[in-house]
């Protein structure tokens, strides 16, 4: 069983602790449903972005102000993405040639679920995880996630 820690907005206790299943594999691209999960490339860059973009906008908006949206977006570049899939670390899921959610995760934290606002409550985010978590998992025993406020729901779900 694996603890997690909402790292960005409270530390939790064990008790407290979110737990989760994780299903798939990472090792090559999987279709679940009509969803495909693969590593990113940099020609995903700029659809990642776009993508992040409306997602927190539109998602975060219920919980954050203008200006602290402004402050965690207004420099962020398609070109800032390089890092993570350089280092294999950021995973697509893509419906139709369309990438519809992204994910990033390193041995021992998840860094970012993020999914199309329109394509919120269809699953993607969750199978996301299954796959962020696969990574998380990797030589860890405890698994750290970054989440934002209006992610918490998500993440208790699983």
């Amino acid at each position: 069983m694996l603890f997690f820690i909402i790292s960005k907005v409270k530390r939790c206790s064990i008790s407290d602790a979110l737990t989760l299943h994780t299903h798939g594999s990472i090792l090559g691209t999987i279709m679940l449903e009509e969803i495909k999960i693969r590593k990113a490339t940099r020609d995903d860059t700029s659809s990642v972005h776009e993508l992040h973009m409306k997602s927190v906008w539109e998602l975060c908006k219920d919980h954050c102000s203008d200006d602290q949206i402004h402050g965690w977006l207004d420099h962020r570049t398609p070109e800032g993405y390089f890092p993570a899939i350089d280092q294999g670390r950021l995973l697509v899921g893509i419906e139709d040639s369309v990438i519809v959610g992204f994910g990033e995760a390193v041995p021992g934290e998840v860094l970012a679920i993020y999914v199309l606002p329109d394509r919120i409550k269809e699953g993607i985010g969750s199978i996301l995880l299954g796959h962020a978590m696969e990574i998380g998992q990797s030589g860890s025993s405890k698994v750290v996630l970054d989440a934002s406020l209006n992610s918490i729901g998500f993440y208790r779900k699983r």
